[in-house]
């Protein structure tokens, strides 16, 4: 049996005690014992098995320099749907920390005093809130709202500097006193659905070289398909453990979503004007679409029709190519056929309706 006072408490304890000066390098788990009081728990360091892909490649670097020469506390919004790789960042930056000599310590769940205890930890470290605004955030019917003291931590008041990292599915929920607030949330970045030339980076990492056939035809569907990183890979896996892509795409878990939201640009003939509309929802199940240009020509509204049965694929620009010869625009007030489109290219949004 081993007594530890602290101040006037007397507490009991069994096994093996270590005092340190400061929290040796590892990764930590934010708890609470029954009592009340907070403590850290040992997790296990969190590993990634893959690289980044994108613009973001090298930014985890450029935090770790940024935070250097930083004068206070310093947070990172890291915003974006699942799969789509920033779950993949923030354990980059986690163990770019451990390589580093830094702590880091993962917050899972709110707890009372949760700021005091932070600020109670005299060293540099990284902290972690995973889906900050599921587990972190309060929602009412003003809108959403975390733990005011939390602030203080960003705001510089405690003279303890540490690096805050902040995962979100939808931004939205956050609010202002976030958002727009560089003072608190230095850098923000937005993670999307990989575009083509990342996703065939991918590909050619991940797939083996004898089954690589197939990734031209898996890029021609990802002009079509939404496709995020936990799609491409179980796609990468199915295909290297032999199976066909159709009967992958047939068994995976992946909602294909059959109406898409498309920009839709049509380019006229002898002109320099377009018709535009960035939200036309498309179901490729139908040969035909129409819907409303939303650009004025001659000062003008224009209903157009688009046939899909010949539709192409553009895969160095990432779009769907229509045919003039498929494309009907009768002007709303005059209803004559005017002007005549050369063609139109369709981007997907990734946004997709289920």
């Amino acid at each position: 049996m081993i007594v530890i006072q602290n101040n006037n408490k007397f507490h009991i304890e069994q096994g093996q005690i270590k005092t340190y000066d400061k929290l040796p390098t590892g990764t930590y788990s934010v708890e609470q014992n029954p009592t009340g009081d907070l403590y850290l728990a040992l997790h296990e360091n969190l590993k990634t098995d893959c690289k980044i892909y994108g613009k973001y490649s090298t930014k985890v670097s450029k935090v770790f320099d940024t935070y250097s020469t930083y004068p206070k506390s310093m947070g990172v919004l890291l915003a974006g749907s699942k799969g789509t790789g920033k779950t993949l960042f923030a354990k980059k930056i986690c163990e770019f920390a451990i390589e580093q000599q830094m702590p880091v310590i993962l917050v899972n769940q709110p707890f009372g005093k949760l700021a005091d205890f932070i600020d109670s930890i005299k060293q540099e470290v990284v902290i972690l809130f995973d889906e900050f605004d599921k587990t972190m955030l309060i929602q009412t019917f003003r809108g959403s709202s975390c733990d005011s003291s939390l602030l203080t931590l960003l705001d510089g008041t405690s003279m303890n500097k540490k690096l805050f990292i902040f995962t979100v599915s939808d931004v939205k929920l956050i609010g202002n006193n976030l958002l727009n607030r560089p003072g608190r949330i230095h850098y923000r970045f937005d993670f999307t659905i990989p575009d083509i030339a990342d996703i065939n980076e991918y590909l050619q990492d991940e797939i083996n070289d004898d089954k690589q056939s197939v990734i031209p035809e898996i890029l021609n569907m990802s002009v079509r398909i939404p496709l995020n990183y936990d799609s491409l890979r179980a796609i990468a896996f199915e295909v290297n453990n032999g199976n066909s892509l159709e009967d992958t795409l047939y068994d995976l878990n992946i909602n294909y979503s059959s109406i898409l939201i498309y920009h839709v640009e049509i380019y006229l003939i002898d002109d320099f004007n377009t018709l535009t509309n960035d939200k036309v929802k498309i179901n490729f199940d139908d040969e035909n679409i129409e819907f409303i240009s939303g650009y004025g020509y001659n000062s003008e509204r224009y209903r157009v029709y688009m046939n899909l049965k010949n539709i192409k694929t553009d895969i160095e620009n990432e779009a769907l190519i229509v045919s003039g010869e498929d494309i009907k625009i009768i002007c709303t007030e005059t209803s004559k056929h005017f002007p005549k489109a050369h063609f139109a290219k369709l981007k997907l949004t990734n946004k997709a309706e289920c």
